[in-house]
């Protein structure tokens, strides 16, 4: 399916006007009013006009999605789609044409999750814990550093959650069956609570496994197959004023996968000949062990005084990432991957905040003030049996060049006031200031550190210091009861990483101790609207129509092509900068029991320079992707307890080649078609019962996604049964 560039944008925009979406529920407080719409809720937080094109995805369509990855779960908005293969450790995230793992901040219960590794994914979380995952796009937030692209902040279950009304103490056992890779999910959990003491409790364990996934050309993705062993705690206490919750998951599997999850190269033709298609895979793979896990404690104090609302929470995270490879007698992808290696990431925070409200003649002030503190930390080595005897590469034991050993260690003072006014007008100004320390670890491997000799520039490992004030500014104007106007700006640093520092890919190169902090210029403008009664009695729509355009300076790239062979030269080094900008819309209708859903994005970018050398002048394309229509329709049985619906989606044809990226040549473009099914019971013997059913790519299209080495899955019917008890 080829979506041409007119006829997307008039199906877009006409879809705000005239194209009937779900069920909806509404919430509200003292701080904020939300309207929770199915499957995706717009959160329009009045006192943070900050916040105000964030998007959360409920705990309804996590189910109904039955996603093998959170990607798979973010991939339904617009703005957003997954990076890599079908593998479960082989994705990551774009949002709006941002995609490193450093410009798209994620959260596990507020636990900062940080990892990178050559063309692996980025997050490795259960779907079957979350509850919900709200995306706030763009570089727009006071209380957060860097993160470009936005933040992707996802919660896991509690007790409150799954116990059933009137009851104090529950379990449920779940069993999800999918027919492409033949994935079976088996999950188990138990919570309770105590109103008298203020205390709940869950615990949940699943278990994940699949074979070989196939795409719509029925070809098998090699070593796609996996199984994960899952495990959550969550616990509260609440005394008067005083909340306090802990939060603790973890996973493990040991799977044979390629070097490069995202991708894997494919084994050459001689190879296929001697040792046979999977033979030939299997030299040029490994067996991998990941251990992601994480835990979070928070307090919140919240007594009836204005000037008090205060929260803490400390944050632990850890990802680690064993590789071995299955075959000896095979070179290594490279000889820097090794026979064996360890990745480790951990990261530790510590956030701090507090907000105080006052109010004025004729205007309220929300102030929002805090500290934050967050340490990464990345370990790796490899061992390679054929440099066992060479002294210079340390006897085989090493880190790679190009993926040196680091700490860095961020300390954040943020500060942010609403100015609500009564004319409808809500002024935000924000401030930001950061201190970043990054320090580097030599290489163990004296071939992989230049010396300084004669006053030449040699490889530093010593620590860099960086730092800036990030401000910001957002509006919202509520013209009336039914829309709302926005719009944002925002200046904001991103400092390099270790990577980008300390990175000597090989010796014509050195570390990058002068690199500056990458900066975003940040804007976008819009609208958000909601009415009842608009083509009949008691129907319900909602939407959201928005513009950005971020541009980007001092962009971090690598230098090849503009070295002069002999001489060394910073592997990194800032370039001239890049521009992305986009439009999204969004639309949501509900009537009695019908529902539908209209998305629709369009991204553009361009990069000053080329990604081989930051001074020529020519112009080249970034990793930005094309546009994606999105539409969803449904109705509800209440009476039997029955959902049903589906939901296409449309992608654009690509009409540029980017070549230094995964998956980068001209494509077509290509629609994918999905069904789905819910049936639970509101009474009878049956009650307590719930059964979903879904069919995704219900014609087989065989397809590759934008940001993919790899076909996507082919057709794969989906069906789970669960029963709280």
């Amino acid at each position: 399916m080829t979506l041409t560039r007119k006829g997307a944008v008039l199906i877009g925009i006409s879809a705000l006007f005239v194209t009937p979406f779900s069920g909806s529920a509404q919430e509200s407080d003292k701080k904020k009013d939300t309207i929770e719409l199915d499957p995706v809720v717009l959160t329009q937080e009045t006192k943070d006009s900050a916040k105000t094109t964030t998007s959360v995805i409920g705990s309804q369509t996590v189910e109904r999605l039955h996603a093998a990855t959170v990607p798979e779960i973010l991939n339904i908005l617009p703005g957003v789609d997954i990076n890599g293969s079908a593998r479960l450790q082989g994705q990551s995230i774009n949002v709006m044409g941002f995609d490193d793992q450093e410009d798209v901040r994620v959260t596990i219960d507020g636990a900062q999750k940080d990892f990178e590794a050559y063309r692996q994914g980025t997050i490795f979380i259960e779907p079957e814990l979350l509850k919900r995952a709200e995306v706030s796009k763009g570089a727009f937030d006071a209380d957060h550093y860097g993160a470009f692209g936005g933040s992707v902040a996802l919660e896991t279950k509690s007790a409150e959650d799954m116990l059933e009304p009137g009851k104090t103490y529950g379990a449920m056992a779940k069993l999800k069956y999918a027919s492409n890779g033949n994935e079976l999910i088996k999950s188990l959990s138990a919570y309770g609570k105590s109103e008298e003491l203020g205390v709940h409790v869950l615990g949940a364990l699943t278990h994940r496994k699949n074979d070989d996934f196939v795409d719509g050309a029925g070809d098998n993705l090699f070593f796609s197959g996996a199984k994960v062993l899952s495990g959550h705690v969550k616990a509260s206490l609440e005394r008067e004023d005083h909340f306090v919750e802990l939060s603790a998951l973890s996973s493990f599997s040991d799977d044979v996968t390629p070097w490069a999850s995202k991708r894997g190269s494919l084994p050459s033709p001689y190879n296929i000949r001697r040792y046979g298609r999977e033979g030939a895979y299997r030299r040029m793979s490994v067996q991998r062990e990941l251990r992601d896990s994480s835990a979070s404690l928070k307090y919140r104090y919240s007594p009836d005084n204005p000037l008090i609302d205060l929260a803490a929470k400390v944050t632990w995270a850890q990802t680690l990432q064993k590789s071995e490879r299955l075959d000896k007698t095979a070179r290594p992808y490279t000889s820097q991957h090794g026979d064996r290696s360890e990745t480790n990431y951990q990261t530790y925070g510590f956030d701090l905040r507090n907000m105080s409200s006052f109010e004025f003649d004729g205007a309220d002030l929300d102030l929002s003030y805090g500290y934050q503190f967050s340490v990464v930390d990345r370990k790796h080595w490899s061992y390679y049996d054929r440099y066992k005897n060479d002294p210079d590469k340390n006897y085989g034991l090493f880190a790679p060049y190009y993926y040196p050993e680091g700490q860095q260690t961020v300390h954040s003072a943020w500060l942010e006031g609403a100015i609500s006014l009564q004319n409808g007008l809500t002024i935000t100004p924000g401030l930001r200031y950061d201190v970043i320390k990054t320090t580097g670890v030599p290489n163990l491997a004296n071939d992989y550190n230049t010396p300084v000799i004669d006053g030449e520039k040699g490889d530093d490992y010593g620590t860099i210091w960086r730092h800036g004030i990030s401000p910001s500014l957002s509006l919202d104007y509520e013209i009336n009861e039914n829309l709302s106007f926005f719009a944002g700006w925002a200046k904001k640093q991103r400092a390099p990483i270790f990577d980008e520092i300390y990175d000597t890919d090989s010796i014509r190169y050195r570390t990058s101790n002068e690199l500056k902090s990458e900066w975003v210029d940040a804007k976008r403008v819009g609208f958000n609207f909601s009415a009842e009664d608009v083509f009949s009695s008691q129907d319900y729509l909602s939407g959201r129509a928005l513009f950005y355009h971020n541009q980007v300076t001092d962009n971090i790239g690598r230098t090849r092509g503009d070295y002069i062979l002999g001489d060394p030269s910073p592997t990194y080094t800032n370039k001239a900068g890049y521009n992305t900008a986009g439009v999204e819309l969004e639309l949501y209708y509900s009537h009695h029991n019908f529902f539908g859903a209209v998305t629709y994005a369009k991204g553009f970018g361009k990069m000053k320079g080329t990604p081989l050398s930051p001074t020529k002048a020519s112009i080249g394309s970034i990793g930005v992707a094309p546009e994606k229509l999105g539409l969803m329709a449904g109705y509800k049985f209440p009476e039997q307890g029955v959902t049903l619906g589906w939901r296409g989606s449309f992608v654009g044809e690509r009409h540029h080649e980017v070549e230094w990226m995964e998956g980068g040549a001209k494509a077509k473009g290509y629609s994918v078609h999905n069904l789905f099914v819910k049936v639970a019971p509101q009474d009878g013997r049956f009650k307590g019962v719930e059964f979903t059913a879904a069919i995704d790519n219900v014609f087989n299209k065989a397809y590759r996604p934008f940001f993919n080495g790899y076909y996507a899955k082919g057709t794969n019917l989906k069906a789970s049964v669960a029963y709280k008890f």
